[in-house]
């Protein structure tokens, strides 16, 4: 790496929406970032194409007293989209750590979506937590290394504000992470 690149620090890439559609969509991407590892990127991923619009109708009809079986099969489809996109990009260990993922998500958000139905006072402070699981969902995606991407990510989900810059180093890297920053 160049040392300009070093003191320009890590490239930040967003990619939200129908960049991140599918499968394909995926590998366009990881092209774009491979274009750029010399700026040692930081990718940060929104939630496939359309799923925040989902989860927000999910949390919606939760709110409103929606039937749990329905909610759940509609949980169940986001799910399996998340499945065959997973199963597209990735295989071995990876693909079994995301089907692992895929589980406990559906069992989280449909018992999460199931408490705001039961109760639907709570759907406004809810609602977050129900649309944060699309990026939560995508991380998984990209987490982990595959021959095709040739780039390893690790999925971040934070459970606590961080405060301080410092904080946030200390949280999103390694020690030795931290020493090539420098």
């Amino acid at each position: 790496m160049s040392e300009g690149a070093r003191a320009a620090g890590p490239l930040v890439m967003k990619f939200g929406g129908t960049s991140v559609n599918d499968a394909e969509a995926v590998r366009r991407l990881a092209a774009i970032v491979r274009a750029h590892l010399d700026r040692r990127p930081v990718v940060v991923v929104s939630a496939l194409s359309k799923v925040t619009d989902e989860l927000s109708a999910l949390a919606r009809d939760a709110g409103e007293g929606a039937d749990a079986a329905s909610l759940a099969g509609r949980v169940g489809a986001l799910l399996d989209r998340h499945a065959r996109e997973g199963e597209a990009l990735l295989h071995g260990e990876v693909l079994d750590r995301l089907r692992e993922a895929l589980d406990a998500a559906r069992a989280q958000l449909t018992s999460l979506l199931g408490v705001m139905a039961a109760h639907p006072g709570t759907r406004r402070p809810l609602r977050d937590e129900v649309l944060s699981w699309g990026e939560r969902l995508d991380g998984a995606l990209w987490e982990g290394r595959t021959d095709d991407l040739a780039y390893v990510c690790r999925n971040f989900t934070c459970a606590a504000p961080v405060t301080t810059p410092a904080a946030a180093e200390t949280l999103l890297t390694t020690p030795g992470e931290r020493q090539n920053m420098l």
